[in-house]
């Protein structure tokens, strides 16, 4: 993992490190037109823990966490300024922050591939980025397909004995909820905020229990 200058390492930490897997892969190619954006790479299942840690204990362990890594050399650092490119593949994860960049400029230099000497980065006060997703478009068509059935959430056809089994206990949960929202008084905007709330708690509890 590169190291980034120490102007760079007093920006607060990103709490999310994600993958954008509401939609097929695809390929991002990030176009940086004013100021500059820093980005952190991560194997997937390391940049989801991250994002865990950072919602459910805050920045300070995200970036103990982030120290641990890069002193174990996971990941990786690019940072782009105007006119850069960055091609982002569908695999892996990676948070995005604005540097911090003193008055004399930057060396952190630029995104590059094979070492070498890029340019500094000039002072800014707007950092502007934009970005273009590519599909591989047969790959798409057959996503989209299988995304329209009604069975798309089950990779595996379920046995009858299973498929029974999970209609009996939707009917039970659904029977349970309306037999809630009866005896509380709610109605389906309040069930729903109530749910969610709920779910952030089990979260957080979750995390608290784990050590995360």
């Amino acid at each position: 993992m590169e190291r980034l200058p120490s102007d760079q390492c007093r920006v607060p930490v990103p709490w999310q490190y994600h993958q954008d897997v509401h939609v097929p892969p695809h390929l991002t190619l990030y176009n940086q037109t004013s100021g500059a954006s820093a980005f952190h790479f991560l194997p997937l299942l390391v940049g989801l823990y991250a994002t865990r840690l950072g919602r459910n204990q805050g920045p300070r362990a995200l970036a103990s966490l982030l120290v641990t890594l890069q002193q174990r050399r996971v990941g990786e650092t690019a940072t782009i300024g105007p006119g850069q490119l960055l091609l982002i593949l569908p695999a892996g994860a990676h948070g995005v922050f604005v540097p911090r960049v003193p008055a004399g400029g930057s060396h952190a230099g630029g995104a590059h591939a094979g070492g070498g000497d890029t340019p500094g980065i000039a002072p800014f006060e707007l950092s502007l980025i934009r970005a273009a997703e590519i599909y591989v478009w047969p790959l798409y068509a057959l996503h989209e397909r299988r995304c329209a059935t009604a069975g798309w959430v089950a990779p595996f056809a379920l046995t009858a004995e299973e498929h029974e089994a999970e209609t009996t206990q939707a009917r039970a949960f659904e029977a349970r909820q309306q037999a809630v929202c009866a005896e509380l008084g709610l109605g389906r905007d309040e069930w729903f905020t109530l749910a969610r709330r709920l779910w952030a708690k089990w979260e957080t509890a979750d995390g608290a229990d784990q050590g995360d």
